[in-house]
């Protein structure tokens, strides 16, 4: 990037910190805006006072493990920070003292202590040996800026594990390298401490080398003296040497990329900053890093093409009618409904059944219309308040089928027309208790439809799964065989 360019990140996070250090070496005049009073985002620290003694404790993220390691090296960090890893065996604890175990680094080791303390029979080795290649895959993507496809990994990897590690779930996973259930619980937390996402789902296999692929420590997990927070003070420090201008207490106020402006709040006073390119670095770098997981898939997700949208309008020329539209980034909390499998089981059941209820809307419409004309020629006279014209009707109706005040409407038209009331105990039982419990109906049948054909795919997933493996025996019997047989 030429020297001439001008950039703003918006966000003092790690992201935004790594960003705007990698900018700043390019050459770029690098302006930062952060909205708290110190950098750091989500990797920072509070003091506690213990018995009289001042105690800084992180707020957030706790232990360095997921950042590349040339990352780590080429911003100067690790000249600057000391850390440690444990390199000894770690202890896991159930509630059966007898069941608990060491976890080993050496993989013949670990196989050993999980046989001996859980009954495992499973390829603990060829478990750890597998993981390794695709760790070794993503590390190569980080360090050459290449996203993982699908194409590239069975290419690499080969399509059994590709299939197994990648597209697959981390329960066929799980199942297909280890028996004990300890085991399968203990790996099987990398996925359940990483977000809200069952065993079960399709590319939850893949949060396992993801989460190992941290090269700092070789996939492991270590810490840095003082406290993780030390990573972003250290970067903050750095970036401020090379020349990045770091701006804290800072609201964003307005972002014109048509004449390439910005305007911010600080300190009470209202304050323009021009850019060439804008980096937003809490919504745009999360955008990135969901292509870069994602890649082909990223538009198969109606929540993530509405992110898209949102955060494009930021940096595409709008008006004020478009930057009302940057609001609308309150709806992503809807995204729980994709995240929790029970919640989007419903949304499914109620996506399908809108056809059935889109049928019963018009039968309700029909009765509602019907009935409106009705009661316009039979209590327009006596209660034109409520039935003066079918516009009225209509709305007054709509209201008794809500069981909303309905006697109070029922005995003012009796007061004056005693027989009234079969008119409103027949469109009661008609439009309340008959037509709106079809919609009911419907939307418990698709409910059921909708389990019965999640249980349907896990069972055939399961089967092929099987199957596979049956025939990756038979290949290898078969080929045993082959040197006997000359």
């Amino acid at each position: 990037m030429p020297a001439s360019h001008r950039v703003v990140v918006v966000g003092a996070g790690i992201n935004g910190l790594v960003a705007a250090h990698y900018l700043r070496r390019a050459g770029s005049a690098v302006t930062m805006l952060e909205r708290a009073e110190r950098p750091g985002g989500a990797c920072v620290s509070e003091v506690a006072i213990v018995n009289g003694h001042e105690q800084r404790y992180a707020l957030g993220a706790s232990v360095l493990g997921l950042m590349p390691d040339f990352i780590f090296r080429e911003t100067g960090l690790a000249d600057r920070l000391e850390t440690f890893v444990p390199d000894h065996a770690k202890r896991v604890y159930f509630p059966d003292p007898k069941a608990s175990a060491w976890i080993h680094r050496d993989p013949v080791e670990l196989e050993r202590e999980l046989r001996t303390k859980w009954g495992e029979q499973g390829d603990v080795s060829g478990f750890r040996h597998d993981e390794a290649r695709v760790v070794a895959w993503l590390q190569e993507g980080y360090r050459t800026a290449t996203p993982p496809e699908l194409a590239t990994a069975r290419d690499r990897l080969g399509e059994t594990l590709t299939r197994l590690w990648i597209t697959g779930s981390a329960a066929e996973l799980l199942h297909h390298y280890f028996t004990a259930e300890r085991t399968k619980i203990y790996m099987g937390m990398t996925v359940t401490e990483s977000g809200p996402v069952s065993l079960h789902e399709p590319y939850s296999a893949f949060t396992l080398p993801v989460m190992d692929s941290g090269s700092v420590f070789d996939g492991y997990y270590g810490f840095v003296r003082e406290g993780i927070w030390r990573v972003t003070e250290e970067l903050a420090r750095i970036n401020h040497e090379i020349g990045v201008d770091l701006r804290l207490g800072c609201r964003v106020e307005q972002v014109s990329p048509e004449d390439g402006s910005l305007r911010y709040s600080q300190g009470g006073q209202t304050r323009a900053l021009e850019f060439d390119r804008l980096v937003l670095a809490v919504f745009v770098v999360e955008l990135l890093l969901r292509f870069f997981v994602y890649r082909g898939r990223f538009f198969r997700d109606p929540w993530r093409v509405f992110d898209f949208v949102v955060v494009g309008i930021a940096v595409v020329p709008a008006g004020s009618a478009f930057a009302v539209l940057r609001s609308l980034r309150v709806l992503r909390v809807l995204r729980l409904v994709s995240l929790v499998p029970s919640m989007r089981r419903v949304v499914g059941a109620l996506l399908q059944a809108l056809p059935g209820m889109a049928s019963i809307v018009g039968l309700m419409g029909l009765v509602l219309y019907v009935s409106a004309v009705m009661a316009t020629k039979l209590f327009g006279p006596i209660a034109p308040e409520h039935f003066g014209d079918l516009g009225a009707s209509l709305f007054t109706l709509f209201q008794v089928m809500t069981v909303e005040g309905w006697p109070d409407i029922a005995r003012g038209v009796m007061a004056q027309s005693p027989l009234s009331w079969i008119f409103f105990v027949v469109y009661l039982l008609v439009a309340t208790f008959m037509v709106l419990n079809l919609f009911i109906a419907v939307v418990v049948n698709a409910m059921q439809s909708q389990v019965t054909e999640d249980l349907k795919q896990e069972g055939e997933t399961h089967t092929r799964l099987v199957l596979d493996e049956v025939r990756a025996l038979r290949r290898e019997i078969e080929a045993l065989r082959g040197p006997s047989r000359t």
